[in-house]
């Protein structure tokens, strides 16, 4: 089911020009949402496009400038996952390995922003158009830009060593039923 859910995320970030989405960002950030626990496993769908579903929620909320969003907080892959505040921001969005920076103490302005190049609006859009076409019938998707996420329950001041409870569920709440994995498959595609 994992090695699956990474296929959908490598798919997902094909479609973007040039350096939008790379493979490795999603990925991050695919793995991210499962930290958090962004998904709801469903019957009529396997795991993996559990997974992937609960990603796009995601993106389509944190790109896409609800209340817990990517000009407020940066997104740090460490201790489990949690949203820390934003370093710099000069950067449209931030990913950071915080624990690996801080055990090499990397000076703040010398660290590795996977996020680098990710374009935020493009991300979401991406997201809210294929949760459309995929996901039909699932629940009425907002149009992005909208807000209506709930903020994460804690934020971390970067070096502070606390870790953060983010949100249980940072996307929008998930409805009935869907398509199975061949609708977003074909919908990748």
């Amino acid at each position: 089911a994992f090695d699956a859910y990474i296929h959908l995320l490598k798919a997902f970030a094909a479609k973007f020009p040039g350096n939008a989405l790379t493979g490795f960002q999603a990925t991050c950030i695919g793995l991210f949402a499962l930290q958090i626990g962004n998904f709801r496993l469903k019957p009529t769908h396997s795991i993996a496009l559990s997974f992937f579903e609960g990603f796009l929620r995601f993106c389509l909320s944190f790109y896409g400038e609800w209340n817990c969003h990517y000009r407020q907080y940066a997104i740090d892959l460490s201790m489990g996952g949690r949203f820390l505040e934003r370093m710099n921001t000069s950067w449209r969005s931030e990913l950071y390995f915080m624990c690996a920076e801080e055990s090499m103490r990397t000076r703040p302005d010398e660290r590795m922003n996977v996020a680098h190049s990710l374009d935020p609006a493009l991300v979401c859009l991406e997201a809210w158009a294929l949760l459309d076409r995929a996901f039909v019938g699932d629940m009425a998707l907002p149009t992005p830009g909208r807000a209506a996420a709930s903020a994460p329950a804690a934020i971390v001041s970067p070096g502070s060593g606390v870790v953060a409870s983010a949100a249980a569920d940072v996307g929008v709440a998930v409805g009935a039923a869907a398509p199975g994995p061949a609708a977003a498959i074909r919908a990748i595609a």
